[in-house]
């Protein structure tokens, strides 16, 4: 279950995560605001439903680390399931 602190963060990271996208050129900044409710949803399930995240400690990364695991988790959360394919496992997952 997700907390209001958790949704809070999750928007945090969102934000971050598409503000570097659109730095880096990898999405437009007419795009941002899709690209933060993607992501935001993406957290959401991938948290919520799959593994938990440090959500905390991920949304204070280093770049690196932080486009691992939100590219990762974009490009391997399975469509219509609550799962990672290809074995992906977040960096910062709770394990």
């Amino acid at each position: 279950m997700l907390t209001t602190k958790d949704l809070a963060t999750i928007h945090a990271i969102a934000d971050r995560a598409a503000a570097l996208m659109v730095d880096l050129g990898v999405a437009k900044r007419e795009n941002a605001k899709h690209v933060k409710t993607i992501t935001a949803c993406e957290l959401a399930i991938v948290h919520g439903e799959i593994v938990e995240l440090r959500l905390s400690e991920l949304l204070a990364a280093d770049d690196a680390n932080f486009a691992h695991d939100i590219g990762g988790i974009h490009r391997h959360l399975a469509a219509g399931q609550a799962k990672l394919r290809d074995c992906f496992l977040p960096r910062f997952a709770k394990v």
